[in-house]
């Protein structure tokens, strides 16, 4: 039986946890500087349309 999706809800964090966790262990590797506001914002957006294509794609097989 086919599984319908008919909504979906993403939620994310962008560094907020694995900067702390980064910082308070040192062994830990650096992921790289912390994203401003908009480029956040970017890659959320990004991430969205490319969910909402995949979906649709799927919708239309």
């Amino acid at each position: 039986m086919p599984i319908e999706i008919n909504e979906i809800a993403i939620q994310m964090k962008v560094g907020d946890e694995a900067d702390a966790a980064a910082k308070s262990d040192n062994t830990a590797a650096s992921c790289g500087p912390a994203l401003s506001g908009p480029e956040r914002d970017a890659i959320v957006t990004d991430c969205v349309a490319r969910v909402l294509r995949a979906l649709q794609a799927q919708r239309e097989r």
